[in-house]
């Protein structure tokens, strides 16, 4: 596994494998966005779908935005999830392939807010020990099956990766910081790709 952290923007990424005889190559381009960005992607594919039903839906990508901006990712989840029953109900029966891909939008930006069901944040951190060899010990909970990368900083800007996180049993993640020990302060945040 290659672990990859890209800026905003899209990026052409190249893969190339060659076994000593034979080599190939293919080729991705990949686009990171923010998730405000991917909601106004969303709102910009419903008014070009040219659907009846523009407006209504429009609204509540607009409701989903102004979420985002005051910084309530629940409520922002909430909205799409609001988004998603209108698709169904309004879009479906007429055109059941743009029905899907709308769906499928809101819910990449829904899993990129880690917003449970419940509404509640998805990652949780359950504990922290730290060892007398200075080694810090971390276990948090989050949605099972996934790949979680540890970050860690001592200033909250330069952030660097240090683990990939090894899951335990039914989305409990742990991952130890040899080096908590040679800092005075560490920060950890925990994405996933």
């Amino acid at each position: 596994m290659a672990v990859v952290v890209l800026p905003l923007g899209v990026h052409s990424i190249t893969l190339v494998v060659s076994d000593g005889l034979a080599a190939s190559t293919s080729r991705v381009s990949v686009a990171v966005l923010t998730t405000t960005g991917a909601v106004e992607q969303l709102n910009s594919l419903v008014n070009e779908s040219g659907l009846d039903h523009s407006r209504r839906l429009n609204a509540t990508l607009e409701a989903t935005l102004a979420s985002l901006d005051r910084g309530n990712p629940t409520a922002a989840a909430n909205e799409l999830h609001a988004f998603r029953h209108q698709v169904i109900a309004q879009v479906a029966p007429s055109d059941q392939a743009l029905a899907q891909t709308l769906i499928a939008a809101a819910q990449k930006v829904v899993d990129a807010l880690q917003v449970d069901g419940s509404g509640t944040r998805a990652t949780k951190l359950d504990a922290v020990k730290y060892q007398l060899d200075g080694k810090a010990q971390l276990r948090f909970s989050s949605a099972a099956g996934k790949t979680y990368i540890v970050e860690a900083s001592s200033n909250l800007v330069d952030w660097e990766i240090i683990a990939v996180a090894r899951e335990q049993v039914d989305g409990t993640f742990e991952f130890e910081d040899a080096n908590a020990a040679t800092f005075t302060n560490r920060f950890y945040r925990v994405s996933s790709p």
